[in-house]
């Protein structure tokens, strides 16, 4: 018995981790995904591909938003990993060509879809310490909070009046294999065993959700009619820098050492937000222990392969 909806998602993707997932998660929701990606070449989940650039109208990428139960825009929610100043404005700018873009070709479109979800990132409130903040916290401009900032004003112009939207600022979002897990494992153990020193960074706050819980408050923020506004996608137990490394070495199991230069160049979304629109709307979260999560996650991870001989080489043309 076929239990989907009778209706179809438009999913626009830039080579996200997260959005194979998410198009597999609805696929057996909805009887129709469309993924519209920049990154067509990278593409590994269901869905009926269309290769896009971002700028041009087509009626190939504009037709599917017809009578579409929502459009889903992940452009904007998971930001370079690794902090680089000359790229923030150019970051900003894609997200704004992205969105305006979009918000051009809905102007075509006779029956638009009942929802636009936009993605966004906790990083839109840069630095803020100790303070928690929930969705009515304080946007500073200028720095790492242009690029989200970028993004959620650009839907404000593009999206139409008659449509339901819903901004997700995302957390740091922990998955077996994508993300920044993997990186910072690989930083752990090259650290191995050095002698204990203080981390400069251990006051930074980290705001982390389980992937799993992630694609649940995307599903919900298509189908819920009730759900509008913008909404923290991040668990309820952020910690320190310092918390999660010491997570993080007794699940890999490495003796306690030096953390210092693990998080130092890295982007971490969002310092201390909690989830409080979710929460008071009753959606429920399966992860909560940072500990338990990171043992999980390790224990589910892909096993390394290993590595195959290089192939003789016969032919030195270049």
């Amino acid at each position: 018995m076929n239990t989907r909806i009778p209706s179809h998602i438009v999913l626009v993707d830039d080579g996200s981790f997260v959005a194979p997932r998410l198009a597999a998660y609805l696929a057996n929701r909805y009887e129709k995904i469309f993924v519209l990606t920049l990154a067509a070449e990278r593409w590994h989940g269901p869905g009926e591909v269309i290769p896009w650039d971002g700028r041009t109208l087509s009626g190939q990428w504009i037709n599917p938003l017809e009578g579409a139960a929502a459009l889903v825009n992940l452009v904007g929610g998971e930001l370079p990993l690794r902090k680089n100043r000359r790229d923030l404005e150019s970051l900003a700018s894609h997200h704004r060509t992205i969105i305006d873009t979009l918000g051009r070709g809905l102007l075509r479109v006779y029956r638009v879809p009942k929802a636009w979800v936009q993605a966004s990132s906790l990083s839109i409130y840069g630095e803020t310490g100790d303070r928690i903040c929930d969705e009515s916290g304080w946007v500073p401009g200028g720095g790492i909070s242009e690029i989200s900032l970028a993004a959620e004003e650009a839907l404000g112009h593009a999206i139409r009046p008659e449509m339901r939207w819903v901004i997700l600022r995302t957390g740091l979002i922990l998955s077996k294999d994508g993300g920044v897990l993997p990186l910072l494992q690989r930083r752990m153990r090259s650290l191995g065993e050095r002698p204990e020193a203080k981390d400069e960074g251990s006051a930074r706050w980290i705001s982390w959700i389980h992937v799993e819980d992630l694609l649940h408050l995307w599903s919900e923020s298509i189908r819920n009619k009730r759900l509008s506004g913008i909404f923290h996608a991040t668990g309820l137990q952020p910690v320190t820098t310092a918390e999660f490394a010491a997570a993080l070495r007794g699940t890999i199991g490495l003796p306690v050492g030096s953390d210092h230069g693990v998080f130092d160049d890295l982007t971490l979304p969002g310092g201390r937000c909690l989830p409080r629109h979710f929460h008071r709307r009753g959606l429920h979260f399966r992860h909560h222990d940072l500990d338990e999560t990171l043992v999980e996650l390790m224990a589910a991870a892909r096993p390394l392969r290993v590595a195959r001989p290089p192939a003789l080489v016969t032919d030195l043309t270049v």
